[in-house]
């Protein structure tokens, strides 16, 4: 009889293990499953109960996995949404007047489509997003009135679509930004009055699309009021389409445009910014030294006021940047018809071009003893540049034609 006891008993108690192990699987797929994507459809929050509702609601949605919306006059905070870790479609928070700030969606990390930040009247941070670290779409930060800076972005190292910041009045730097290196569309940076630098753009290498600062001339003057300095896009050494500066009245140089690679330009565009003087920097010179310049230059200050005074700057400028050849002469200047070059009679072959205001190479000849002749009678009258030049070393000088 003892020995039939204990035989139901461990029965029982193997039965009711099997009943733990299956209870318990049952669980976990059910959490499993709960936790999965959610919402192809997406959602819109419009009001601070749908938020608050949201886990209620949608239990162990983690995975959105179409579009969200943020929009509504009495939305305050984001709470509610802090166990969501992933959107699939594009993020829009729009038209708040309460918001202050994105705490809520700190678990956040990836955004499968764009990030769109518009009409926010108090939200002054960004610090919500900063385990955000894939963006599949464009960051576009427009008319948010109370945002500073950008600091929350601090987790992308890429923008998968285009960049547009503008419209915002308090905007003082791009700090948050710090991390990106490249960007695969359009960089817009425009209507920020209070934007002073580009600051928080120091590691950006590549531009995808075109580079606006300001500009945007066919909408009317639409540009940045206190950019002074261009310097943080340094490291910039390739875009994929025009440069184009516009409407910066107290912008004075285009230097920190130096190092993009001319041929990556596929046109420039530099007009009314007020005090804009200097703009031989590297890439300018070099994209206007190019056979098939796209430009348009106008209304800036003297120096920068038309594509003529650029390149003579950038021509004039080439004895500054480079260890001259040796000291030449040229006579008669102006010439009607001959000129003669005279070198130091221990030169080795060195080459000669005459180049008109748009750096094109009109005439070429060598230099081979201390006396070359020119013929310049087919030349219309005006101002040209004769350059002479061997491997590595230049010297320019203005040549009149008359």
């Amino acid at each position: 009889m003892k020995r039939l006891i204990q035989h139901r008993d461990n029965n029982l108690t193997i039965k009711a293990m099997k009943n733990f192990f299956i209870l318990l699987a049952a669980l976990l797929a059910l959490n499993s499953a709960s936790a999965q994507s959610c919402l192809p459809e997406g959602i819109t929050f419009s009001t601070q109960q749908q938020i608050n509702a949201f886990q209620t609601n949608y239990p162990g949605c983690r995975q959105i996995e179409g579009n969200v919306t943020i929009s509504g006059y009495n939305i305050i905070n984001l709470n509610g949404l802090s166990v969501v870790n992933s959107i699939g479609g594009s993020l829009s928070i729009v038209t708040n007047e309460a918001l202050t700030n994105l705490t809520g969606l700190d678990n956040l990390t990836t955004i499968g489509g764009h990030l769109y930040l518009e009409g926010n009247m108090t939200l002054a941070n960004l610090d919500g997003l900063h385990n955000v670290s894939y963006i599949g779409g464009d960051v576009q930060l427009t008319n948010n009135v109370s945002i500073m800076n950008l600091t929350g972005l601090e987790g992308l190292t890429a923008i998968n679509g285009k960049l547009w910041i503008n419209d915002n009045t308090a905007l003082t730097s791009l700090t948050g930004l710090n991390n990106v290196l490249s960007v695969a569309g359009n960089v817009r940076i425009f209507s920020n009055p209070v934007l002073a630098s580009l600051a928080g753009l120091e590691n950006l290498t590549h531009i995808g699309g075109n580079l606006t600062i300001g500009g945007l001339g066919h909408l009317g003057g639409l540009g940045n009021l206190s950019l002074s300095s261009l310097v943080a896009l340094s490291n910039v050494t390739s875009i994929g389409g025009v440069i184009d500066i516009g409407y910066n009245p107290v912008l004075p140089s285009l230097s920190g445009l130096d190092n993009i690679d001319a041929g990556s330009v596929t046109g420039l565009s530099v007009y009314e910014n007020d005090t804009l003087s200097d703009c031989q920097v590297g890439s300018v010179c070099d994209y206007l030294a190019g056979p098939n310049s796209n430009t348009d230059i106008n209304n800036n200050a003297t120096g920068c006021n038309s594509v003529e005074e650029v390149v003579e700057e950038c021509l004039l400028i080439s004895l500054d940047q480079a260890k001259a050849v040796s000291t030449f002469t040229v006579y008669p200047n102006p010439s009607s018809g001959y000129i003669t070059v005279e070198m130091p009679a221990n030169r080795d072959i060195l080459h000669l071009a005459v180049l008109d205001t748009r750096a094109r190479e009109l005439i070429r000849q060598e230099i081979t003893g201390p006396e070359t002749q020119v013929d310049v009678s087919r030349l219309a009258a005006g101002i040209y540049f004769l350059r002479i030049s061997d491997d590595g070393t230049m010297m320019t000088k203005k040549l009149i034609r008359h």
